[in-house]
């Protein structure tokens, strides 16, 4: 879309506003009942800004999706629920215009220009454009900022970075330095300064800077951070000892400790409780991070903002080998490794010798030169596909050798790292297997 066809269009949507219905919706005196009827809830209420606008979001059962809606000096303005279609189509459009997606959030644009919307309704003009409408707006909200995600089971020695993500650490003089900030300016308590301190001192983070608005700013750096958090887990105990747990995450991600509640069975009334953290720190080293630093190099291009089809195929890869080693079922880790290696080394309308295809690709990247390494990973593949085969289409489990695993697992790694190294060469899935097959061919 250009900047005339947005504008151009955002007026057609000027007419479709209407000024919906404010009242609450009758409920015949009816109360809730169960479990939700139990729930005590805050009312924040008095809390709200009555001069401001106020952003109401109702679920629309014909669309399946939420209608939004904004409450202007007593008046809730939007649209009928179908005409709600076409307008999220619209916004999803104009997400492409000068690369508005890696600046702002859906729910930040489907506000902003409802906003603009409303105030040429109210008016019957526009003071100006939407386009110049939205450059005031991101002008005032694209903000640099930087977020601390906190991972569970990971102690490192030294800062390092992964691409531009740093992984670190909050130091007893950091919170020294701190409290001799913030002590006289009345907003914290030394109660509130000593909390803090317990919780946070020593704890590993994740750090991901971003300029956007604070919504999208919010998404993207969760994005990275979780890519980054998963890019560890592929150096983690579990890779090499597979009947080890893999805890590492981000604690956004998984609970540090769960519990659950026990009862003798002929008494009503107290309870055991019993708790359980999930809690097996993985210590990363100086010497080991010095070790893979030039790996680390090669995946932190993947942070980059623009990615070609390559690049996307590799994080998705790294993605579903950390969701696999995660997966304490070692059957279905197996069948979950193997997903990743078709989805590296078979082309989308490959459907026809898919093991040999995989297979052979496979192991031209690793040892095209090594015959004895070639034929040792040949057979271990044809090893796991059968493991996967009988699980899913028998019901059967074979036995799983865990140094075959862990064979399978490091080897699968071992393959993304060699494509991240010809990257450049590399731009899609495409070339990569034309170079394969053409490697193939000639060793033939």
């Amino acid at each position: 879309m250009t900047e005339t066809s947005i504008d151009n269009k955002a007026f057609s949507f000027v007419e479709l506003i209407t000024i919906l219905d404010n009242e609450e919706e009758k409920t015949d005196g009816r109360k809730s009942k169960g479990s939700i009827d139990e729930v005590q809830v805050v009312d924040w209420s008095d809390k709200l800004v009555e001069d401001k606008p106020f952003i109401q979001k109702k679920f629309l059962p014909e669309i399946s999706d939420f209608g939004i809606s904004i409450s202007i000096d007593g008046l809730n303005y939007g649209f009928k629920d179908s005409d709600y279609i076409d307008y999220y189509k619209f916004i999803h459009g104009m997400l492409n215009y000068d690369s508005l997606h890696t600046k702002v959030s859906v729910e930040y644009l489907r506000e902003k220009v409802l906003l603009w919307l409303i105030e040429v309704f109210k008016f019957q003009r526009a003071n100006q454009n939407l386009s110049n409408f939205l450059s005031e707006q991101l002008e005032k909200d694209l903000k640099a900022k930087r977020y601390y995600y906190p991972i569970l089971n990971l102690t490192i020695e030294e800062s390092f970075y992964i691409g531009d993500i740093q992984f670190t650490y909050m130091t007893k003089q950091y919170f020294d330095e701190y409290w001799d900030k913030v002590k006289d300016n009345g907003n914290m308590t030394k109660d509130e300064f000593d909390s803090l301190l317990r919780k946070y001192q020593g704890r590993v983070f994740v750090v991901v800077e971003t300029f956007a608005e604070s919504k999208k700013g919010e998404e993207i750096s969760f994005e990275k951070a979780c890519l980054a958090a998963d890019m560890i887990k592929l150096l983690s105990p579990t890779v090499y000892y597979p009947n080890e747990i893999c805890y590492i995450d981000l604690e956004k991600r998984i609970p540090f400790q769960s519990e659950y509640l026990t009862q003798d069975k002929d008494e009503k009334f107290g309870f055991g409780i019993t708790m359980s953290a999930n809690n097996r720190p993985f210590h990363f080293p100086e010497k080991l991070h010095l070790q893979f630093r030039r790996n680390f190099d090669l995946m932190g291009t993947l942070f980059a903002d623009k990615k070609n089809d390559l690049d996307e195929l590799l994080i998705n890869s790294i993605k579903l080998i950390a969701k696999a080693i995660k997966e304490t079922d070692l059957h279905l880790r197996v069948s979950f490794l193997i997903m990743v290696l078709e989805s590296i080394f078979l082309l989308d309308e490959e459907d026809f010798k898919m093991e040999k295809k995989s297979k052979r690709r496979m192991c031209e990247l690793m040892f095209p030169s090594d015959g004895k390494k070639y034929k040792a990973l040949s057979d271990l593949l044809t090893g796991m596909y059968l493991i996967r085969h009988k699980m899913t289409h028998k019901s059967i489990r074979l036995y799983i050798e865990l140094q075959k695993l862990r064979e399978f697992q490091t080897n699968l790694i071992d393959s993304i790292i060699r494509i991240l190294h010809n990257k450049n060469k590399l731009k899609n899935k495409e070339t990569l297997i034309e170079y394969l097959d053409r490697k193939i061919k000639t060793n033939a």
